[in-house]
């Protein structure tokens, strides 16, 4: 074995650790579910993450205790808990039964908008608002996503890469996940936002404990039908301009079919908006969140 090779394998081995030290894992009727608790005090938020990735995708929301599980086949939450997006539903709910907890302000970002919208059209009594962050709401196939199928990456390799991007220094790893040289200043100038998105950058990462979740992502949002018109909860659908990841069709054909929603455009924002504009998207959530 290599010194490279030795390096990568003590590298992710402290990771899985760390990953498995941060988070639980729950027994529920549905099979089983890793979850992470972050803040204690204020609303509850369940936030449902994208695609690929697991509970470690999401930071936390200030005044806010958020319950952030991993969907079924991204780290320790096994696939069997749930293929699709209705029965992810299920298994949250589940989730939130084990954790004597009534009803949420439920969030759903990027992938983790079909399985957001099911467990709102099925529960509305346990939704108390619904928020769809650059959220898929209809057919999506990996061909449409312009960063490319990460899943084609070995753990080594990936490892290799977002290792050299981050030596090269913050600037370079933030050009790589940001296209716009305007939303790339914007994060530069705020420390926490600038850690926030190394922290996303690595929860790709590694690429094995979350391959099964991947594939069946890319499997299922080939051929959705969602239930938007069932949802009854009042909504903010809130969508970048500049989203080449998920595009802007998917946030209108949400505010169409929902009736009780509201669509909020970021002019300029991309896919990675939470961290270029997160003044101005943490004053309309906020908002919304006050109205309900």
């Amino acid at each position: 074995m290599t010194e490279e090779q030795q390096i990568f394998e003590a590298f992710k081995k402290d990771t899985i650790q760390k990953l498995e030290s941060e988070s639980k894992l729950i027994k529920t009727r549905f099979g089983m579910i890793e979850y992470s608790e972050i803040g204690f005090y204020g609303p509850t938020i369940l936030e449902i993450h994208g695609s690929p990735g697991g509970y470690d995708q999401i930071s936390e929301t200030a005044g806010f205790r958020t319950i952030a599980p991993s969907r079924p086949g991204y780290l320790r939450t096994p696939l069997t808990s749930g293929k699709s997006p209705k029965d992810q539903a299920k298994l949250f709910s589940a989730l939130l039964d084990e954790l004597n907890i009534d009803s949420v302000i439920l969030k759903g970002v990027s992938g983790g908008g079909p399985s957001a919208i099911e467990f709102a059209a099925n529960y509305p009594e346990r939704t108390k608002g619904l928020i769809l962050f650059e959220a898929l709401t209809h057919s999506w196939t990996i061909a449409e996503d312009q960063s490319g199928d990460l899943g084609n990456f070995s753990d080594f390799d990936m490892w290799k890469l977002l290792s050299s991007l981050e030596k090269n220094g913050t600037e370079a790893m933030i050009s790589f996940l940001i296209p716009d040289v305007n939303n790339q200043k914007s994060v530069l100038k705020s420390e926490k936002n600038t850690e926030n998105l190394k922290k996303l950058f690595w929860s790709i990462w590694p690429l094995s404990l979350r391959k099964d979740g991947w594939e069946n992502d890319k499997d299922k949002f080939k051929d959705l039908s969602l239930p938007l018109n069932e949802i009854k909860s009042p909504t903010l659908i809130v969508h970048g301009t500049k989203d080449i990841n998920v595009d802007m069709r998917h946030a209108k054909k949400a505010f169409q079919e929902i009736s009780k929603s509201e669509l909020y455009v970021v002019e300029g924002g991309d896919h990675y908006m939470s961290f270029s504009h997160d003044e101005e998207i943490e004053k309309i959530i906020s908002n919304f969140i006050d109205s309900l």
